[in-house]
């Protein structure tokens, strides 16, 4: 019997590649087939065969938990944190640290008390330099849609992927594999 479902698969597969190749379904399960593919070149082996999960699995997994244990606290204490403000302030600091300097200048210049300032202290009619302040906006917001600026976006949402990452409840999970697992996290052991 296994041997004519292998046969029924390959014809399916087939008829699926030459006549339907660019349909979902053919696509998902090539790109099944190519997960499996790889996770059989994984050393140690983290599954057999016949999808029974091997015990390196859950011990690489516990592995990644205590690596990232650190990361999650410093994230969790900084661009994490449940506390608005500081998460706030943090990526605030970021945003300024991937800016040019010529770009922070102007922002820095933007602020209201200089903006005030420079209203006061120019010989110049009001409404030129409040023209010339919303040009140094305008090169800000330029700057902003800038593909330097895209590839920082890219950089954030990856750094808030990894927070997600790392708040993942992997006690749970752990418990999965073996249901008398006792999680140790915030008790006194």
């Amino acid at each position: 019997m296994g041997f004519l479902d292998r046969l029924l698969t390959f014809f399916q597969d087939l008829f699926a590649l030459l006549f339907a190749s660019s349909s979902p379904e053919h696509k998902l399960k090539l790109h099944i087939k190519n997960l499996k593919n790889s996770l059989r070149q994984i050393e140690p082996p983290i599954y057999r065969q016949d999808g029974y999960i091997l015990p390196s699995f859950p011990a690489g997994l516990h592995q990644i938990f205590n690596i990232i244990t650190p990361v999650k606290d410093l994230l969790n204490e900084t661009i994490a944190s449940t506390d608005k403000r500081v998460s706030e302030k943090y990526a605030d600091f970021l945003f300024e640290l991937v800016l040019p300097e010529e770009q922070r200048a102007i922002l820095g210049s933007l602020t209201f008390a200089k903006r005030s300032e420079a209203l006061t202290t120019s010989m110049l009619d009001p409404e030129r330099v409040i023209e010339e302040q919303g040009k140094q906006f305008a090169l800000v917001l330029k700057y902003l849609d800038s593909p330097a600026m895209k590839s920082t976006e890219v950089v954030f949402d990856k750094l808030f992927a990894l927070a997600d990452f790392c708040d993942f409840n992997f006690n749970s999970f752990f418990a999965s594999f073996d249901p008398a697992f006792q999680a140790h996290e915030g008790k006194d052991t």
